[in-house]
């Protein structure tokens, strides 16, 4: 076969190719009838409301809990690992105001209460995960796990703690949670949610995302 033979064959197939095999299955389709015999300001407005419906579409909010404190993060990004890992980031920079004991680097502080961490989805329709209710102590000048230089060495404060939940991501979630401790607040820096293998919460926030970016 010559290359206008491929050409020609690659052609073919796309003129076959049905609209409805690419289109992602969240977007509303159009009916073309919809638009039979109708003026220009007609079909924007049409098309605007197909918008307005795709906008409607999920908007997650994610609430982190600690000692009855309620602090909204915001998604800031993703790592392409099978399951995904999610970053998010304290979306209003909200603090705990909390005097803690003297930081002793790499000891245990127990929180009140556990930490949980909610994506509410609107509806009254929310999925909570319980995290965990005690930490690590890291001073800025003491020897620091690697993975979390990023956040303190470039970071202004001087303490740190550090919570996470760690397990197999085929059978449970996986978090990871740095706050900051200054003038008796306490500050969530970054939460990292690995949610486990096939877990319904991963389609909702993929979908959450797809709308973002179509908008």
């Amino acid at each position: 076969m010559n290359i206008e033979d491929i050409i020609k064959q690659r052609e073919d197939e796309l003129s076959n190719l049905k609209r409805d095999d690419i289109r992602p299955k969240d977007i509303p389709k159009v009916k073309s009838h919809e638009y039979e015999n109708k003026d220009l300001s007609e079909i924007s407005s049409l098309r605007s409301a197909d918008l307005d419906n795709l906008k409607a579409k999920p908007v997650i909010k994610y609430l982190l809990m600690v000692n009855d404190k309620e602090i909204e993060m915001k998604l800031s990004g993703s790592y392409e690992s099978m399951p995904p890992l999610y970053v998010f980031a304290n979306k209003s920079n909200d603090s705990l105001d909390i005097v803690l004991p003297p930081f002793v680097h790499e000891e245990k502080y127990v929180f009140e209460s556990k930490i949980t961490f909610t994506l509410d989805l609107g509806n009254q329709e929310n999925i909570k995960y319980n995290i965990n209710n005690a930490g690590i102590m890291y001073v800025k000048e003491r020897e620091i796990d690697e993975r979390y230089e990023q956040y303190i060495t470039q970071s202004p404060f001087e303490y740190f703690i550090k919570v996470d939940k760690k397990c197999d991501p085929f059978v449970d979630d996986y978090f990871d949670i740095v706050f900051t401790y200054e003038n008796n607040k306490l500050t969530p820096l970054s939460l990292k949610f690995k949610p486990k293998y096939e877990s319904d919460t991963i389609t909702k926030i993929e979908q959450s995302l797809y709308s973002n970016y179509t908008l």
